[in-house]
């Protein structure tokens, strides 16, 4: 089947923020997360398999909306939720394309190996012209992120 690779990073538990001194950033907040992955959750009607890898696992502490949410995508054939010790490097050259959450080093890794990479953002919190996307493009809705799939998914 032809893989789609996606990376997303671990929303934590509200009370973790807490406990840091330096600045919350809202960025990986539960909701940003889940609106990113209920967007790569639609991508399943397309005939594509989607691997979600987890930056890592840190159990409990991951928010409990995000870890539900992990459990629906769970049901879906489509979907397979990788090992978050397995090898990012692995799976990107196994994909047909990699979209990333900003700004995780897997966009890059892509781009390297001549996969086609993006970055998405469906917030909105992220300008196209921003220094961190280091020359990687960044879709910020999900019509974008469709058209994009389409053209590298094509037959």
């Amino acid at each position: 089947s032809i893989n789609l690779s996606v990376f997303d990073v671990q929303p934590t538990r509200d009370i973790f923020y807490k406990t840091i001194v330096d600045r919350y950033d809202h960025y990986y907040r539960v909701d940003n997360i889940l609106n990113f992955l209920k967007i790569i959750l639609s991508l399943t009607k397309f005939d594509i398999k989607i691997n979600i890898k987890r930056k890592r696992d840190i159990g409990s502490l991951a928010h409990p909306q995000y870890r539900n949410f992990i459990k629906i995508m769970e049901k879906n054939e489509k979907i397979n939720l990788i090992n978050s010790e397995v090898s990012a490097l692995d799976m990107i050259k196994k994909s047909k394309a990699v979209i990333s959450l900003p700004f995780t080093s897997t966009a890059h890794i892509a781009k390297k190996l001549n996969v086609p990479s993006v970055y998405f953002d469906p917030s909105g919190l992220i300008y196209d012209n921003d220094e961190a996307l280091h020359s990687i493009r960044l879709i910020n809705n999900s019509k974008l992120l469709e058209d994009w799939i389409k053209e590298n998914f094509k037959s």
